[in-house]
């Protein structure tokens, strides 16, 4: 196996240690401007892929294309509130609301899919 695909897997695996040390480079360099923001949108790419291969792991189950479809459909679920409630619609709005929201939805999945891995008889 190559260093890049074991880079890969292990940042899959715990993509909350990329949360901080991210966290901990912006607050650095930014003085803490921003820094939850940036670590949050990282950490969400990392999810797209981590709970497919959570998942597959510890339970042997594929969700791969599934983590991309819900993101897809909260996306367009945000769009439509947006387009009906707002005068003018900012694409690069809901697409910040929309990836946040991903943020706090997978990382309660890739929470629950730990948490049973570890009270699993």
């Amino acid at each position: 196996m190559s260093i890049v695909a074991t880079i890969f897997e292990l940042c899959a695996q715990f993509p909350w240690v990329i949360f901080i040390l991210v966290m901990l480079v912006m607050k650095l360099v930014k003085k803490g401007h921003r820094a939850f923001g940036a670590a949050a949108d990282m950490t969400t790419f990392l999810l797209l892929f981590s709970i497919p291969q959570l998942a597959k792991q510890f339970f042997d189950v594929d969700l791969g294309v599934l983590t991309w479809i819900v993101a897809l459909i909260l996306l367009m679920i945000m769009t439509t509130i947006e387009w009906r409630t707002k005068e003018e619609l900012k694409f690069s709005g809901v697409l910040k609301r929309t990836w946040r929201i991903v943020f706090l939805l997978y990382s309660l999945i890739y929470i629950v899919l730990w948490g049973v891995q570890l009270f699993k008889p």
